[in-house]
């Protein structure tokens, strides 16, 4: 897998609240979500 780099994937405001953010990559580049599946997450509390 090559560097994805930095780039911006929301640039609004949150609501007060709790939200969970999810990363996956599909290591077959089919254009189809199969297995093997790698993900994390992270949840984030917007006061």
């Amino acid at each position: 897998m090559g560097d994805l780099g930095n780039y911006s994937i929301y640039s609004g405001t949150l609501s007060p609240g709790t939200y969970t953010f999810y990363f996956g990559v599909d290591l077959d580049r089919d254009g189809i979500l199969n297995d093997p599946l790698y993900y994390d997450f992270v949840t984030v509390i917007v006061q």
